[in-house]
Formats: C-alpha cells, structure tokens, sequence
C-alpha cells in the first residue's frame, strides 16, 4: 500500500504537470480550425497549460524574491511571508 501510495504522489508531482503541459499544448496547437468546438478546444487547452505553468511561475516568483531578500524559503514569500511573525499565531482564541 505505501509503494501505491508513492507511485500516486510522485505521478502528482511529477507527471500530472508534465501531462497537463503536454494535453494543453496538443490541444491548443490542434484547434487551427474555426468554429465552437475548435475555440472549446484551444481554451480547454490554454486551461490545462495555465494551472502546471501558473503554480511553477509562484515558485520562480517564490525564489527569485528570497534571493533579493536574502532568505532561504521561498515558498511563503509571495503571499507575505516575510511580513508575517510567530506572534500572530498567539493572537487568536478559539
């Protein structure tokens, strides 16, 4: 059961964006054609392209602020994360 479960995360990570980016582009590139179901597939497409591409443009955005910034993560930085503090964890009652 572990080794499913890590065959299922590692196609998550690495090969759902991979096939997202492939289906996208194919789609895209396919919908040369005029009509509604051409225009159906080139959005369909632009869609699969913008979800793997958006999520990898957050974590270049990510990076390249924690190298200005001189930290060393990067993933909370575009929301923030160098503003936020500890403190404001403790300010909150359930």
């Amino acid at each position: 059961m572990i080794f499913l479960r890590t065959l299922l995360a590692n196609f998550m990570v690495m090969g759902l964006p991979l096939l997202l980016i492939f289906v996208g582009i194919l789609l895209a590139l396919k919908s040369h054609k005029a009509g509604k179901a051409a225009r159906a597939k080139f959005y369909t497409g632009i869609l699969l392209l913008s979800l793997p591409l958006g999520v990898i443009a957050y974590i270049g955005a990510g990076m390249f602020a924690a190298i200005l910034h001189g930290g060393g993560h990067f993933y909370s930085v575009p929301f923030g994360g160098y503003s936020a503090s500890n403190d404001a964890a403790l300010a909150v009652r359930p």
